[in-house]
Order: C-alpha cells, then sequence, then structure tokens
C-alpha cells in the first residue's frame, strides 16, 4: 500500500479488518521547510482473505493445505488495486496528530502470549510514527490504542467527507489528539492488561 505514497509519512496506521477491505491512512511531510503536510487514504478495492481463497480452491479444487507455498501463490494472482484520495492537511491539525500518535506509541508493551491467547476475528491496526510502532487487536475503546482507533477512522473520515464539513471534523480531531495527550501526560494508564489464559 506504501507504493501510493511519494512523501516518508510523519504518521500512519494500517487497518485490517478480517470480513472487509484493508486501508491505511499516513500524514505526510511534503516540506519541511514550509510545513506543508498531505493526507493521503489508500483503500484496497478487494478483500483480499475471500479473494485468496477463491483463488485456492480454483487452482487446487475443493481440498487443499494452507501451506505457505500455496498461500504465495495464490495471493499472486490476486488483485492489489487500491483507490487513493489525496488531500492537503493543516499544519496546526497534522501536529496535533503526530503528538498524539507518539503519545499511544509510547504505552506499547510487549505481550507474551501462548497460541491458545491468539485473537483471529476482528480488525489488526498497525500505527507508527517517528521510528516507533505498535501494533492492536480489536483494543478497548478506553485504552490508549483504542483512542488512537477512534482517531484514525475520524481521520478517514474527515479524508472522506466533502470539504465544508471538514473544519467541524477539524476541531474534533484537534480535541481528541490533545485529550489523548493530556491523559498520557497526566500518567493514566492503559485500562488494558494482558491475561493468560489461566487467569480468564
Amino acid at each position: 500500500m506504501f507504493s501510493g505514497i511519494a512523501e516518508l509519512p510523519v504518521l500512519h496506521v494500517v487497518v485490517a479488518p478480517s470480513f472487509s477491505r484493508t486501508w491505511m491512512i499516513a500524514v505526510t511531510q511534503a516540506s519541511v521547510t514550509r510545513q506543508k503536510y498531505e493526507l493521503v487514504l489508500i483503500e484496497a478495492q478487494e478483500q483480499v482473505w475471500y479473494r485468496m481463497m477463491d483463488e485456492l480452491e480454483r487452482q487446487h479444487g475443493g481440498s487443499f493445505e494452507l501451506s505457505d507455498e500455496n498461500l504465495y501463490r495464490a495471493l499472486a494472482n490476486v488483485s492489489k488495486l487500491t483507490h487513493k484520495t489525496k488531500l492537503a492537511l493543516p499544519a496546526d491539525l497534522a501536529r496535533s496528530l503526530g503528538e498524539a500518535w507518539r503519545s499511544a506509541l509510547l504505552t506499547t508493551r510487549y505481550v507474551e502470549t501462548d497460541v491458545m491467547s491468539l485473537k483471529a476475528d476482528g480488525v489488526t491496526y498497525t500505527f507508527s510514527a517517528e521510528g516507533m510502532t505498535g501494533h492492536a487487536h480489536s483494543p478497548n475503546p478506553a485504552s490508549f490504542a483504542g483512542e488512537l482507533v477512534q482517531l484514525a477512522e475520524l481521520l478517514r473520515t474527515y479524508a472522506l467527507t466533502m470539504a465544508a464539513e471538514r473544519n467541524r471534523l477539524a476541531v474534533e480531531l484537534t480535541k481528541r489528539a490533545a485529550a489523548l495527550v493530556a491523559r498520557k501526560r497526566a500518567g493514566v494508564p492503559c485500562v488494558e492488561r494482558y491475561q493468560s489464559e489461566r487467569e480468564r
């Protein structure tokens, strides 16, 4: 998906739902000296998993093994078409979002999981900013990751909405970004804590 972005992203998130299309949104800095920012939304035109399974069935019939070799061969024939939306982003909003991304990513912790605790269905989010990366799987809405997910979803709405509505959404985005940063500075803990299967 990054092939549609010419400039290095200041921040981005890749969103991979189990049952709908993958999308990515990024804030890029087109000019460091002029503080010119752009918002780029890239959406897959098809849900990759379903198309891959269709291709596996076409190649192997009704019975097949989900081996790496078979998966890669099927994926090679799956459409990679995407749709890109690109627009200018106010510098103050871009900076607010960058601070929120950094604040949330600073709460990222390594979680040791066992196979039984892995979640298959849901939405996987991969956030990145300033060399930091964090993953979340359908996070609690009240956690830092959950708040960042809400920001990302609202940012996607901002990209897709009519220009006349963007000022209102920009105010809401700035407000939510500031609230997340304030929560981190106040030392409020993340509400989510990993629990093993034995604790549940």
